[in-house]
C-alpha cells in the first residue's frame, strides 16, 4: 500500500507545477474578464438601446406602410380627376379668347360677364345736339326685344334738327 501511495505521491509532484502554472492562468484570465467587464456591461447597455432604437423603427415603418397603402389607394379616383381636368381644360381651350373675339376697330367695346352675378349690365348714355359741340341727355324712347337677342331703342324726334350720339359705360 506504500508503493500505490508513493506511486500517487509521485503523479502529484508530477502535476502540482501543471495545477499552479493552470491555476496562475485562471487567475490571470479573471483578472482580465474582470478588467473587461465595465466594457462588456456598456457593449450589452448600447447593444439593448440599439435593440429599442429598431423597435421604434420597425414601429415607424409599419405606419409608413400603413400612410403608404392609404395614398396609393386614392391614386385611380385622383387620376380620374385629373382626367376629368384635363377633359375641362380642353373644352375651355376650344373656346375663343378674349384678343380673338375682341374687334380692332377703333372705339368697339367688348362686354365682360360677373362672374359673382352672372349676368351683363350695359349702361347707355343717350345725349341730343344741335351743333355737335354741346350735348345734353336726352329723355325718352321705348326699349323693345326683338328676335335673335337684339334690343331696339324707339326714340321720339319732334324737333327738326336734333343730333344724337349713344355711350357706353362700363
Amino acid at each position: 500500500m506504500i508503493a500505490v501511495y508513493k506511486g500517487n505521491y509521485d503523479e502529484i509532484q508530477e502535476l502540482q507545477p501543471r495545477v499552479e502554472t493552470n491555476a496562475n492562468d485562471i487567475a490571470t484570465i479573471k483578472e482580465s474578464v474582470q478588467a473587461q467587464e465595465p466594457a462588456i456591461a456598456t457593449n450589452t447597455a448600447r447593444g439593448e438601446a440599439q435593440a429599442q432604437e429598431i423597435a421604434a423603427l420597425q414601429a415607424t415603418v409599419t405606419a409608413m406602410n400603413a400612410q403608404l397603402q392609404q395614398l396609393a389607394a386614392q391614386i385611380p379616383q385622383l387620376q380620374a380627376s385629373v382626367a376629368e381636368k384635363d377633359e375641362q381644360i380642353a373644352e375651355l381651350s376650344k373656346r375663343p379668347t378674349l384678343e380673338e373675339v375682341q374687334d380692332a376697330r377703333l372705339g368697339s367695346a367688348v362686354i365682360l360677364k360677373d362672374w359673382e352675378s352672372d349676368e351683363v349690365t350695359l349702361n347707355f348714355n343717350l345725349e341730343k345736339s344741335d351743333d355737335l359741340r354741346t350735348w345734353v341727355p336726352f329723355e325718352g324712347g321705348t326699349w323693345t326685344a326683338v328676335a335673335n337677342g337684339g334690343v331696339k331703342l324707339t326714340l321720339p324726334l319732334n324737333e327738326a334738327k336734333k343730333l344724337l350720339r349713344v355711350t357706353l359705360k362700363g
